[in-house]
């Protein structure tokens, strides 16, 4: 029998208000960086882009690391127990921020924005999957109403039936699954800096590889506008990371879990005031109801500092 010790992160002593304020500023840059690529996809195709964000990811982490002065790092910094796992989560990162990258090429921003972003919905199913354990119940009742909201999005009448509905709700899937491995490195005490590391490094390799491989939508036009918007999406992308990482700082996950749909609102705005998309109103009440499934979600998980799952061919208990 295997028995997997899981642990939530310590709750953090700072106040929830400085968390909430860095998570609504990681939300404002991230739909910076949302509406950069909406801006600049007619001129630079969708592999370009991942890899200007993949590497200046990279050399952005470096940069960082320098700063703080941590150079004795360097040398140990891939020095990990889980090499599969870290593979895992960094290539599964990588796609999440192709899928995310894509879906707001064929689909409005906001609405783009919304279906990626419920990925907070799905972890408890990959979690069920991956650890094989049991949802319990009282999660089903947010997790029912926010897929109801899902169906509103994606009814017919919004949007025809094709494959490019699902590009966002696949990216969430795999944002599901990299988050559920990034906590699962924390609980094996893989240290900060090596996690960050296999994630830039492997993002930033699959990124230039994508670019030769991948067939273009259209060829780029290099232009010192498109430029400065490829430049500038890199850029938000490390401050929405930043400011993302610093919000765990101050308070629990599963409190800030519940701004993240700040994203869709921002988007919204700027898909109004920029690109002159106003949401359906069944879209609308698609986003109310998937907000609502996600703060049940969030209010009935378990409140357990210790969950302990475990797992083998024939016993297993119920938890998360």
């Amino acid at each position: 029998m295997e028995a997997l010790v899981i642990r939530n992160l310590s709750r953090p002593k700072g106040n929830r208000s400085l968390g909430a304020g860095c998570m609504l500023l990681a939300d404002l840059f991230c739909s910076v960086q949302a509406v950069c690529i909406k801006a600049v996809l007619p001129d630079f195709n969708v592999p370009t882009l991942v890899m200007f964000r993949g590497v200046i990811g990279l050399l952005a982490f470096y940069v960082a690391l320098l700063c703080m002065e941590r150079r004795g790092k360097l040398r140990t910094l891939y020095r990990t127990k889980s090499l599969g796992l870290q593979m895992l989560r960094a290539t599964s990162g990588f796609c999440t921020a192709y899928m995310f990258y894509y879906s707001i090429f064929v689909l409005p921003l906001g609405t783009a924005v919304l279906l990626f972003y419920l990925y907070p919905v799905l972890t408890p199913f990959v979690v069920r999957i991956w650890f094989r354990v049991r949802l319990l119940k009282r999660l089903l009742i947010g997790i029912c109403i926010a897929f109801v909201g899902v169906a509103l999005v994606m009814h017919p009448h919004v949007y025809p039936l094709n494959g490019k509905i699902f590009v966002p709700v696949v990216g969430a899937v795999l944002g599901a699954i990299n988050l559920t491995g990034t906590r699962l490195l924390y609980y094996k005490e893989e240290s900060a800096d090596t996690v960050n590391a296999y994630y830039f490094s492997v993002g930033a390799l699959l990124s230039i590889l994508t670019f030769f491989a991948v067939p273009a939508e259209h060829v780029n036009v290099l232009t010192s506008r498109s430029l400065l918007l490829a430049l500038a999406t890199g850029c938000a992308a490390c401050f929405y990371q930043s400011f993302l990482n610093l919000s765990t700082k101050y308070a629990s996950s599963r409190f800030l879990s519940t701004f993240v749909y700040g994203i869709f609102l921002f988007s919204a705005i700027w898909d109004r005031l920029f690109f002159g998309y106003v949401p359906e109103p069944v879209t609308r009440v698609g986003f109310g109801l998937i907000v609502i499934g996600t703060i049940l979600l969030v209010a009935l998980y378990p409140r357990k500092n210790d969950l302990v799952l475990v797992r083998d061919d024939v016993n297993r208990t119920d938890s998360a």
